[in-house]
Parts: structure tokens; C-alpha cells; sequence
């Protein structure tokens, strides 16, 4: 996973698995301690920006040692025009947001009959 920063805040490329199906194809990127008002996902052009904030944790003690990353998640990408973006939908479930990206009805394979 990639670290940037952004507003003093480290910005973590999330890891992603995308898989295609007959219909569509599933984007799922892991994002742990994201809250669901914390994700937002925009799509233009042909390009799929996620971007998740995660809530900051606060601790009255001193860390000793700290393999939990702080920070927010940001990845873009670039996706095929086959995409019917009005039928984008998404869902976020122990840390796992899933992506579904519908392929419009021009892209599906289609059987052809004779006349």
C-alpha cells in the first residue's frame, strides 16, 4: 500500500480486487476503520475517484508501538466506457467497500438470430 500525504494527513492507496462478471464487474478495496458517511466515490469521464476519510483515534497514552496506519484512503481509476454509471452502486461491510459497475445493455454479449 502507498502513503502520500494531504493536509498533514497520510493518504493511503488502498489494496483492490476487481473481478468481471456477465453483467457487471466488482471493485472491492479494503479501507478498515472507514465509516459509511466516510466514503465518497465520484465518477466522470470514465473515471472512478474513491475517496474515504477515516475518523482520527485519539489515545490518552503514549504509543509505544503502532502498526495501525492513521490517515484517509484515495484511488482513482480508469474504467472502461461500457460502464452505465447511473446503475453504479456500492456498500461498505467490515471494512470492504464493494463497487458494483453494471455494464450497459450495448456492452453485454447478446445472441444473434437469423432471419
Amino acid at each position: 500500500m502507498t502513503t502520500t500525504h494531504s493536509q498533514n494527513r497520510p493518504v493511503r492507496v488502498p489494496d483492490a480486487r476487481l473481478e468481471s462478471r456477465h453483467d457487471d464487474h466488482v471493485l472491492e478495496l479494503e479501507v478498515p476503520g472507514v465509516p459509511k458517511d466516510g466514503v465518497e466515490l465520484t465518477f466522470e469521464n470514465g473515471l472512478l475517484t474513491v475517496q474515504c476519510r477515516r475518523a482520527a483515534t485519539e489515545s490518552r497514552w503514549t504509543p509505544v508501538h503502532q502498526e495501525i496506519p492513521a490517515g484517509d484512503y484515495r484511488r482513482l481509476f480508469e474504467l472502461d466506457r461500457t460502464i452505465d454509471a447511473t446503475r453504479i452502486s456500492a456498500s461498505l461491510d467490515q471494512g470492504i467497500l464493494r463497487i458494483v459497475l453494471p455494464k450497459s445493455e450495448t456492452a453485454k454479449p447478446r445472441r444473434i438470430s437469423l432471419n
